[in-house]
């Protein structure tokens, strides 16, 4: 066999996998919910800039190892310079990604501002045209041209004095260097977020998890891995290749800077597991093995004070249905222990403290579901995402059996506006009316988006607070939440912050169907304590509003958690429990109906609160 043949055998057997595998991270780029931002923007890029680099040398270095074809050698020089500005792009881009987790790290509530869309753009764009400038007046201008050379078979710069100090300093010391600080920021930035990560996990009770560990430490080796790949090419070419006799060998050293594009694909998708479970999940074909497991982007979190066992919702959370939803899902499940008031979390009610610890655990994942402890899931096929949109970073729920907006629920993204909502409403504690009944943070929550989300001089909000404060039986605190409600009119959404209307939320009450329930209208049910549970009784249940201080097991026998995977969502229900959906519609429009009612009778009380 040839040199020949075997060099392009090399470069097409590299280059092709080079090629698929950055299509690979350029796709699942584009379908990952986290990559549309800055940095997705960026690492979608820095995929085209590797492509592009596979692609000069599949389609045109191959063929000119291959045929030795002089017209091709004549015009390589412009092919050449190419492939310097694409690397020369590519290095930039590492770079800008390495300053933009270095922002979100340790300038977190600075790094929408500064890393925006157009922000990021324009300096993507600037480095493109530094790239582009510089390389055509050194290489093109200087005549120092990057060509195809038939004993190296690949490109190589013109070999004079002149242009040898020219590319030592353009392109071995200042890549080299550009390659050091990117490194030098990764593992700064790596250190940094490991470090407030755990003392995060730590403020709140909680360690972190295997996963977290995981995706740490696979950071750590991407940015190893990563520069030194690009470290790599830079020595072989200019240290190692002019020591090197063998052709092939010679070929290779003098290649490694390109080869390191193809690598580099390979590297981000072994390094990256959500991007693997989004090529899994799209059926692309894979030509290397790789770990499948997803992330876990979103947690489920319940709070429970040290003094409660969670055996007091056992049938919840305890041995069952959340976390087994949570693992068929691939969600995190956390049970954060609140210990009392310490720092950063100093309220002193444990219903507004939760929302602090909230804050403080959401940091570390792309969004949260929080969830009062009687909460179960009843039907796992359900995702959350369903529940959320792009342009709304907190939303909450309706109850269907009056008006409040429920404090028990809510799924909040890792966003500054939220991080500093949700502090700014732990802290809203200190905000209540004296000498008043005013419902702890499900009164609270009311007065809280009316003074942050309606306009300064919007009608009557100073009314509604006035029966807040006046507030001394629960009719006058439904007076109170029925005044603002009526202010928010009949919107649902008010900028980042959504309410989802009655029979839209993610949870409901058992007890206002009697315990019957239907996968295609629920997905949790609330108030399953276990000291309220009881016995199904004999006769035929119909869907109708009962005690609140009862409800049934919806689920036959024991959970094996074991078991509890993503293709094991069949579970075990008690069929006389299982409701028909009319009926159960009907009842819940019902009740609907009936609360409308129930809710202008209660606004006619304002007057004589005043």
């Amino acid at each position: 066999m040839s040199e020949q043949f075997i060099v392009s055998l090399i470069t097409f057997v590299i280059m092709s996998f080079g090629t698929l595998a950055n299509l690979f991270v350029f796709l699942a780029a584009g379908k990952m919910g986290s990559m549309n931002s800055s940095f997705g923007i960026i690492t979608k890029n820095q995929a085209i800039c590797n492509m592009v680099m596979c692609l000069i040398f599949l389609l045109y270095v191959c063929p000119m190892q291959l045929s030795d074809s002089q017209s091709l050698v004549n015009y390589s020089r412009f092919l050449g310079l190419s492939a310097m500005t694409v690397y020369e792009v590519s290095n930039q881009l590492h770079l800008l990604l390495a300053l933009n987790r270095l922002c979100a790290v340790f300038w977190t509530f600075h790094y929408d501002q500064i890393f925006n869309k157009f922000n990021t753009n324009l300096m993507k764009n600037v480095a493109c045209l530094i790239a582009i400038t510089m390389c055509i007046g050194f290489y093109e201008v200087l005549g120092c041209h990057f060509s195809y050379n038939d004993i190296s078979w690949t490109f190589v710069f013109l070999n004079t004095q002149n242009c040898s100090t020219i590319t030592w300093y353009s392109d071995f010391v200042l890549n080299i260097s550009m390659v050091a600080l990117t490194l030098i920021i990764n593992l700064l930035t790596a250190y940094k977020a490991g470090k407030d990560s755990r003392n995060l996990l730590s403020s709140v009770g909680v360690q972190m998890s295997k996963e977290q560990k995981q995706r740490e430490n696979s950071f750590i080796r991407q940015s190893f891995f990563q520069g030194a790949s690009i470290f790599a090419g830079q020595v072989t070419y200019y240290v190692t290749a002019p020591l090197v006799s063998n052709s092939i060998l010679l070929f290779l050293d003098a290649s490694l800077w390109a080869f390191m594009h193809a690598v580099e694909g390979g590297i981000i998708l072994a390094s990256n597991k959500e991007m693997i479970s989004v090529v899994k999940k799209k059926r692309l074909f894979i030509l290397f093995c790789v770990d499948f497991s997803k992330p876990r982007g979103i947690a489920i979190v319940v709070v429970l004070n040290n003094d409660t066992s969670p055996e007091n919702y056992r049938v919840a959370l305890g041995k069952y249905s959340v976390r087994c939803y949570a693992s068929i899902q691939e969600y995190n499940f956390l049970l954060v222990r609140d210990s009392g008031p310490a720092y950063p979390c100093l309220q002193t009610d444990i219903l507004f403290r939760r929302h602090c610890l909230i804050a403080k655990v959401l940091q570390n994942y792309e969004a949260v579901m929080f969830i009062d402890a009687d909460i179960g899931v009843v039907n796992p096929n359900s995702r959350i995402e369903k529940f959320m949109e792009d342009d709304v970073d907190i939303t909450f729920y309706d109850r269907i059996q009056n008006w409040e907006i429920a404090t028990g629920s809510y799924i909040a993204k890792n966003t500054k506006y939220v991080i500093d909502f949700l502090n700014d409403f732990a802290n809203y504690e200190t905000e209540l009316p004296n000498d008043s009944l005013h419902g702890s943070d499900n009164g609270a929550i009311h007065m809280f988006l009316a003074e942050k989300l309606l306009p300064v001089g919007a009608l009557s909000k100073s009314q509604c607070r006035q029966i807040y404060e006046n507030s001394k039986t629960f009719d006058d605190l439904f007076s109170f939440e029925a005044c603002i409600r009526k202010l928010m009119r009949s919107e649902s959404k008010f900028g980042k912050v959504r309410i989802l209307e009655k029979g839209n939320g993610w949870v409901r009450d058992g007890w206002l169907t009697n315990n019957l329930w239907n996968a295609r209208v629920d997905f949790m049910l609330h108030g399953w304590k276990s000291s309220q549970l009881r016995e199904i009784p004999v006769w035929e249940l119909r869907p109708i509003a009962t005690s609140r201080n009862q409800w049934f097991n919806p689920f036959i026998g024991e959970f094996d958690l074991k078991k509890c995977s993503p293709g094991n969502k069949t579970w075990n229900y008690d069929s006389r429990l299982i409701g028909t959906v009319y009926g159960i519609q009907k009842s819940l429009k019902k009740i609907e109906n009936e609360v409308e009612v129930m809710k202008k009778k209660s606004l006619m009380r304002v007057d004589d609160i005043l």
